[in-house]
């Protein structure tokens, strides 16, 4: 029994210690906590802007708000059939992700050029000529590509892109 009563007392003095407090600080960005890097500019902030920092022990860390993330759990399948054809779907766009995000970063890219050139004749001339080596780069891989995987690589884009390919 006194063994059982100190392998206790051992545990919750040990969860006792372990907890560490955090406390949020609201202050003005005009105010520079101790702990910041002295090389940012904070006068080029917006005075009325407000930031939160967390101080632990004696250290004052800035803080950053993010998005809510929901977490679900496993995807329950209602039959053996239902669970085939979503691993099927998984596995066809693992195989097209790649090409979803070359995508996207090549649009960024071409829409930033495309920006710094000022004539349209230029702009025509330097898209077509941007299709033709995405053209001759792509053309193998993706005509290797079933037509469901080619849907989900369109689908993919869209989500990427937030431009319809045409």
């Amino acid at each position: 029994m006194k063994k059982n009563l100190f392998i206790l007392l051992i545990l919750v003095t040990g969860f006792a210690q372990a907890q560490v407090r955090h406390q949020l600080v609201n202050s003005k960005t005009s105010v520079k906590p101790r702990e910041l890097k002295k090389e940012q500019d904070t006068s080029a902030l917006d005075s009325t802007e407000q930031k939160q920092f967390m101080v632990i022990d004696d250290k004052v860390m800035e803080t950053i708000d993010l998005d809510e993330v929901f977490l679900v759990g496993p995807y329950k399948f209602k039959s053996r059939y239902e669970r085939r054809r979503y691993l099927i779907l998984q596995k066809k766009t693992r195989h097209v992700w790649p090409y979803a995000v070359m995508a996207s970063e090549r649009l960024t890219e071409l829409n930033e050029r495309l920006n710094k050139i000022e004539s349209k004749s230029k702009r025509k001339k330097y898209t077509k000529i941007v299709q033709n080596y995405i053209e001759d780069e792509f053309t193998e891989e993706l005509k290797k590509l079933t037509k469901t995987e080619g849907q989900i690589l369109v689908k993919l884009m869209y989500r990427q892109t937030g431009t319809t390919t045409v």
